[in-house]
């Protein structure tokens, strides 16, 4: 028998042998692979966890939920001048977002972008955030509308200590044609001072409609204290006409929200 001869033979016997290892391959594939699932009791596929996180609908136990942008809108100041706050809700009850770069864009009435500004916040556990931005100059033109985002991916922990800043006594003082105030009073009911809280008012009117925010803060507040905080505005609150039985009429101020948020522990 020829060399040639007997390579040949050699050649086609390795071929067969290719030939069956990769139908014997894929006859024990298809009766052996399980495609990864939800209820399978081990992490695979595009889950984070055990049959939990990524794709599966089951939380994992220690990943945190999502935060939730409620809402975002643009509050006139003066003319040419917006104020915008952002409702940033956190679901997790321990765990908070020290500091986290966020955008907030506004929109004229046609949704053409006007402006962007970034900034850094701290997002509370278990509760809403509200974001305030004063100041954002628009010139000549409208801000209708808002929104918000996350520039980079909130990183969260466990908070520091447990707190409790409580706000009473609100009093609206909201005429018609003189700048607004509104009082209250913070009163620290945690075991340990605050270094610094930002506290945050969103005025609604009658329906429910946001029509205005803004600032102010405390630093160290010892456990049981109390401080009087107050806030104004330049002009008076732009208010909407609404149906009355005489025909239109100007809604009223509804309530003041102001909302306590931890900067420094």
């Amino acid at each position: 028998m020829s060399a040639w001869s007997t390579k040949r033979k050699i050649s086609i016997g390795i071929t067969v042998m290719v030939i069956i290892v990769f139908i014997v391959s894929g006859i024990l594939f298809a009766v052996l692979y399980q495609p990864p699932s939800c209820d399978d009791g081990i992490q695979n596929g595009l889950e984070t966890g055990i049959d939990c996180g990524g794709i599966c609908k089951n939380f994992c136990p220690e990943e945190p939920k999502k935060l939730l942008d409620v809402w975002t809108r643009p509050f006139l100041v003066a003319e040419g001048v917006y104020a915008a706050v952002a409702y940033i809700e956190n679901q997790n009850e321990e765990l908070y977002v020290p500091e986290v770069q966020y955008e907030i864009e506004l929109y004229d009435r046609g949704n053409r972008s006007i402006t962007r500004t970034s900034k850094k916040t701290t997002i509370m556990p278990n509760g809403i955030t509200p974001i305030f931005v004063p100041h954002i100059v628009t010139g000549e033109r409208q801000a209708t509308s808002a929104s918000f985002r996350f520039t980079e991916k909130p990183s969260m922990v466990p908070q520091p200590n447990t707190y409790d800043i409580d706000i009473t006594d609100v009093r609206l003082d909201t005429p018609e044609k003189t700048p607004p105030y509104i009082y209250a009073v913070a009163t620290n009911n945690g075991k340990t001072a605050v270094k610094r809280v930002d506290l945050v008012v969103v005025i609604y009117d009658e329906d429910g409609i946001a029509i205005a925010a803004s600032k102010t803060f405390e630093k160290n507040i010892k456990p049981q204290e109390a401080r009087a905080i107050q806030y104004s505005w330049v002009h008076p609150f732009t208010l909407r006409k609404g149906e009355c039985p005489g025909g239109y009429c100007r809604k009223e101020v509804g309530r003041a929200e102001i909302i306590p948020i931890i900067t420094e522990w």
